[in-house]
């Protein structure tokens, strides 16, 4: 029993910290200091319209001890790393779309207490972008989520979902409940169309960043066009330097899923006691 709590405090201590994790250069596992949040209400106006995505290091080279590997579900390979040793607890990143990448280096804090798994979901980062046969879907990222749990053996395992991850999670347990060993959501996608409110992030946007947001929408359609086009209409020459890999197929294809399936709404909200 202590030991369950200490790994639960473990575990809490983590997630706090992640959620106010900021972009930093520092060494792995010299964590990035807290910076700055949105109650300081620091105006930050960026001069130039960036059209490529700056170069960066990758946390998962500088983290010793990752057991870094590809793992099999089926028709598929998805990329997976592994640290620490414990109760297993996997993690979902957002999206979709996303790749594993942000929970670096705040998770390695678990590794004493827990086998820490990280993984790409089909169609992103360094795992395959197979759609296979029926395309990419919710359900099958479940069923890749448990291919990835049956190649590591575990019986079961702790599920940590981060936003539209949170989805997944839930929508995994419901699935295969068997497996789950506990739930932790960390701002989560509900998985039902719901009025939520109105948001409050614009009482966070200071004047000059608001001006600019609106000044960048015509910079970037003015880029597009390129030098010498002043018409709005037509195809623009001219595209952000993204690729599929930052905005996969595999991410759009589960939205627009989401968004049509209207069985997978009453499946989560008819199931939400017993999921979370």
């Amino acid at each position: 029993m202590r030991a369950d709590r200490s790994f639960l405090l473990v575990l809490a201590l983590v997630v706090a910290a992640f959620a106010a994790a900021s972009c930093s250069k520092e060494l792995a596992l010299q964590e990035p200091t807290h910076g700055e949040s949105i109650l300081d209400r620091t105006s930050h106006v960026e001069p130039k319209l960036l059209t490529e995505i700056p170069a960066t290091f990758r946390w998962c080279d500088r983290i010793e001890g990752l057991d870094k590997r590809r793992v099999n579900v089926g028709d598929a390979e998805l990329y997976v790393e592994v640290e620490g040793k414990g109760t297993p607890i996997v993690l979902i990143n957002g999206g979709p779309g996303g790749t594993h990448h942000y929970f670096h280096p705040w998770f390695s804090r678990l590794r004493k207490n827990a086998t820490v798994v990280y993984y790409d979901q089909r169609g992103c980062g360094l795992s395959d972008f197979n759609p296979g046969a029926k395309g990419y879907s919710v359900e099958q990222a479940a069923q890749d989520l448990d291919g990835v749990r049956r190649a590591l053996g575990f019986k079961k395992w702790i599920v940590l979902g981060y936003s539209y991850g949170g989805f997944l999670a839930q929508l995994y347990t419901i699935l295969h409940p068997e497996n789950v060993a506990g739930l932790v959501l960390l701002g989560a996608e509900p998985g039902m169309r719901t009025d939520f409110g109105p948001s409050r992030e614009d009482d966070f946007v200071t004047d000059p960043e608001k001006a600019r947001m609106e000044a960048l929408g015509e910079e970037l359609r003015q880029w597009r066009l390129g030098p010498g086009h002043e018409s709005a209409s037509g195809h623009p020459g001219r595209q952000l330097r993204l690729g599929d890999r930052v905005q996969p197929r595999a991410g759009r294809e589960i939205l627009i899923e989401m968004d049509r399936n209207p069985e997978l709404d009453p499946l989560c909200h008819a199931n939400r006691v017993r999921s979370l």
